[in-house]
């Protein structure tokens, strides 16, 4: 725990005060309780990015091939990562994601599953419906904007929201596709697309 405060710190001064980050909307990020964070992915130092500057911990389904050395397995794992196996039932990952979600933890899914390589959103895989739907809990978006370079980035938090389901029985996998596109990578994309604001917002050292 504390060589992840300490991490934590160092990444925040860096990201602050060298890179320049403007922050936008953390304050909608509940205080407590579990949420389902889904951001947009366009650089590997996007977990390293909200797990900084964003005001609770976070935990994050990451794929099983970073953990691939001791050494970067040790230091995902001091912030938060876990493995999982991606475009296949991860049953063992969704089941750990559930537990931390029910005992009020953020859990960070990167909904198109891998870096978009000219930053444009990618298609949505199914795995931040299914967390969604089957916690029930709230889903805040995330965008992620601009090029890592001083004062080219922008981190931006939407309010948090739930999805809209079908009533009185669990929804399909293509609905659940259907779901994350439309209903959660479309509320990153509204972010994408919305006018800077006049002020970054304040982001605090806030505990889970």
């Amino acid at each position: 725990m504390i060589l992840y405060w300490v991490l934590r710190v160092l990444l925040r001064a860096i990201f602050l005060g060298l890179v320049r980050v403007r922050v936008e909307g953390a304050g909608h990020l509940p205080r407590k309780g579990g949420v389902v964070l889904c951001s947009n992915h366009i650089s590997w130092l996007d977990p390293l990015l909200l797990g900084a500057l964003l005001p609770r911990r976070l935990f994050y389904m990451t794929k099983v091939e970073a953990f691939a050395s001791p050494a970067a397995s040790a230091v995902l794992r001091t912030v938060g990562a876990f493995p999982v196996h991606r475009h296949r039932g991860d049953r063992r990952a969704l089941r750990h994601a559930l537990d931390l979600l029910e005992s009020g933890r953020i859990v960070t899914v990167f909904p198109e599953g891998t870096r978009s390589r000219d930053g444009r959103l990618g298609r949505a895989e199914p795995g931040a419906a299914l967390l969604a739907a089957w916690s029930g809990k709230p889903i805040v978006p995330v965008a992620i904007s601009g090029r890592y370079g001083p004062g080219r980035l922008t981190l931006r938090c939407g309010a948090p929201f739930e999805l809209r389901l079908p009533e009185g029985r669990k929804p399909s996998s293509a609905e659940l596709h259907a779901i994350a596109e439309d209903q959660i990578m479309g509320a990153v994309r509204a972010l994408l697309e919305e006018p800077r604001a006049g002020r970054g917002s304040r982001v605090a050292m806030g505990r889970a």
